[in-house]
């Protein structure tokens, strides 16, 4: 598995966002996250707000498979990491969009 950190290519679509050194934190709901990725999983450590969600999107999937998504929605129970996607096979670039509702920080994308 590969880590990236705040710095990685990812793009801010919307929204306001704060970050530090460590990790990045919606300021408002519906701030979102794009990122391009090569692989099968796709996997984030988030912290926030109990109950706070964050929608997943997979270009092109009807779901994103990750094991802590139901439907297309994560909801938060504590700082951990979050397995977000699960593709059937591995991908040479697929992208994920992140919408994440006030409060969720976001500090390291890990791949499979």
């Amino acid at each position: 598995m590969t880590t990236a950190s705040p710095r990685a290519p990812r793009t801010p679509t919307g929204g306001r966002w704060s970050a530090d050194e460590e990790s990045v934190t919606a300021l408002q709901d519906g701030a979102q996250l794009r990122y391009r990725f090569a692989g099968s999983e796709v996997y984030l450590v988030m912290d926030g707000p109990a109950g706070a969600k964050v929608r997943v999107h997979v270009e092109g999937m009807d779901s994103p498979g990750g094991a802590d998504v139901q439907g297309e929605t994560v909801t938060l129970s504590g700082a951990r990491l979050y397995r977000l996607v699960r593709l059937p096979q591995a991908t040479e670039g697929a992208t994920v969009t992140l919408t994440f509702d006030a409060g969720v920080r976001a500090n390291a994308f890990t791949f499979g």
